[in-house]
């Protein structure tokens, strides 16, 4: 199970929020399919060897790809009755391909290949004022994206895919967006953090390493920094520092504008 968290966006003319996810696998688009008995399923898992699936009416559709696939695994999807087929190879360079057979339409499969994030399946829609999605069968390899829906029905474009974050405590998330002095949003700027205080409370047996992490602006100038909660640290935007530790809020987004920051900025290369 996967918890998704993003920022609220305000005075926007938003509806609802749409959640997409891609994995190394299949989501069936019939609930239940009927009369399978002598018909067949082949597909690919990792390799090129192609498996053929034939199936009876002794078992279930679960049951008859679980009985005999190699490297993979079928379940029920746990919201709905679709069946899901996955790689047991979760990252790159698993696959998973749907090479044909009769009884690939009849389940709802299409003749693709499915790898990393090779495409996005809508999995769920939450209305505007809620940030927060659970997705039943999604793992940490999983990639998610959302777009928005208006007041018009008409949806905006994907945001860029990206995988949970495995953590030792609670994160915010600090967004910002750099400009120069004309106002002009500035892409491939990096900014960077570093833990000068890592936070009190994690999990049992966890190490926080106090190596700096980094990201790079997009082309709107917007960047997001996962970071722990109540972690002291220093940011860095290029070749400026800001001169003191900020301490990360209790707070799963912050925006960086709304974080005590003094800007005497400092040269990078300071003692």
């Amino acid at each position: 199970m996967i918890t998704l968290r993003w920022a609220p966006l305000e005075n926007a003319d938003i509806a609802s929020y749409k959640i997409y996810r891609a994995m190394i696998g299949v989501k069936s688009s019939f609930e239940e399919p009927f009369g399978l008995s002598g018909d067949d399923l082949q597909l690919k898992v990792n390799n090129d060897n192609v498996q053929t699936i034939v199936f009876n009416d002794d078992l279930n559709v679960v049951s008859n790809i679980n009985a005999n696939l190699v490297g993979g695994t079928a379940y029920e999807a746990t919201d709905t009755d679709h069946i899901i087929i996955r790689s047991n190879v979760r990252t790159s360079p698993g696959f998973l391909v749907i090479v044909g057979g009769s009884a690939a339409s009849k389940i709802g499969l299409p003749l693709a290949t499915f790898s990393e994030a090779s495409s996005m399946v809508h999995i769920g829609t939450v209305p505007f004022g809620e940030t927060e999605f659970i997705d039943p069968d999604g793992v940490l390899e999983d990639y998610y994206a959302i777009s928005t829906i208006d007041s018009g029905g008409n949806e905006s474009n994907l945001s860029n895919p990206r995988q949970a974050i495995n953590f030792t405590g609670p994160i915010c998330v600090v967004e910002g967006c750099i400009t120069d002095l004309q106002g002009k949003r500035v892409c491939d700027v990096k900014v960077l953090a570093r833990i000068v205080t890592p936070p009190e409370s994690v999990q049992d047996h966890s190490f926080i390493t106090k190596k700096e992490i980094s990201t790079l602006t997009g082309e709107d100038g917007r960047f997001s920094l996962p970071i722990l909660q109540k972690a002291s640290v220093i940011f860095e935007i290029d070749d400026t520092r800001i001169s003191d530790p900020i301490c990360i809020p209790e707070r799963p987004y912050v925006f960086f504008d709304e974080l005590p920051i003094d800007y005497n900025y400092k040269l990078k290369d300071y003692n």
